[in-house]
């Protein structure tokens, strides 16, 4: 019987080892004091850019390179350490704390983006002894979204100056880019001691509006949502409910000129 249950144990030990080094994915266990067990799929090697990642600490192992801030770093380090060899109940209570997902620096310089997974390894006392933390790289993922929702994007644009008359979406164009560039002149005139400030900003505001208003007529929907939200700091400004910002005013002109020149 020994030697059955002995045959047994080793036969599911090497599947489990099987398992750990063919499935792409980085499995980790993170035991006290957030140390990474020795036990870890293979493919976390190449994930994680370490030949031997077991023994390490998993903030930085994981999150050392992460582009995150200390303050994040340290909640996520607290959460671990809050979960690991107490009740499982307090892994739902912490599972808030730790990320779904990070964004790290390679040795390359290049950046990747980890989808993370947490789950609680529970003991048959109902404490949690370890986390289990499955890695997946997303990266190549997230830019193939990225790119898709830019060309969705760009359909629609087309989409919309297509329903216009040839000629009057030149027409807008040209009077908006006069706009556009008058509203500049007035801003980098705004310095001089002889410009008054309420008319400078009367008078953006003004600019600002027929852009939009000429926008939402012929349906050029992120032109009109750009225009809309410089016209309303300008609105904000001329009726002193915020101060006047130049460089705030100057980024959202830019901003609008930006998507002038993409429906061009």
């Amino acid at each position: 019987q020994i030697r059955i249950s002995t045959d047994l144990a080793r036969r599911k030990t090497a599947e489990v080892h099987a398992m750990l080094h063919g499935i792409p994915q980085g499995i980790l266990m993170i035991g006290a004091q957030g140390v990474v067990h020795t036990e870890h799929s293979e493919y976390a090697r190449v994930l994680l850019e370490d030949a031997k990642p077991g023994g390490q600490s998993v903030m930085t192992l994981v999150f050392g390179s992460a582009v995150m801030g200390d303050d994040l770093r340290a909640q996520i380090d607290a959460a671990i350490g809050a979960c690991i060899g107490e009740d499982a109940m307090n892994f739902e209570f912490n599972a808030h704390l730790l990320p779904l997902e990070v964004v790290r620096k390679s040795r390359d310089g290049s950046e990747q983006i980890f989808d993370l997974h947490w789950s609680p390894m529970v003991s048959a006392e109902g404490l949690c002894d370890r986390l289990l933390l499955c890695i997946r790289d997303v990266t190549e993922l997230k830019a193939l979204s990225k790119a898709a929702e830019q060309k969705q994007q760009e359909l629609t644009m087309i989409g919309e100056i297509l329903a216009v008359r040839h000629e009057k979406f030149h027409q807008f164009v040209d009077s908006a880019t006069a706009l556009l560039h008058e509203s500049g002149r007035l801003l980098s005139e705004k310095s001089r001691a002889s410009v008054d400030p309420s008319e400078t900003i009367q008078l953006l505001f003004r600019h600002l509006h027929t852009v939009k208003g000429n926008a939402r007529t012929l349906g050029l929907r992120r032109l009109t949502e750009a225009a809309h939200e410089v016209e309303t700091i300008c609105d904000d400004v001329r009726n002193g409910r915020v101060a006047w910002s130049q460089q705030e005013l100057e980024r959202g002109i830019c901003v609008v000129q930006e998507q002038l020149a993409h429906y061009d």
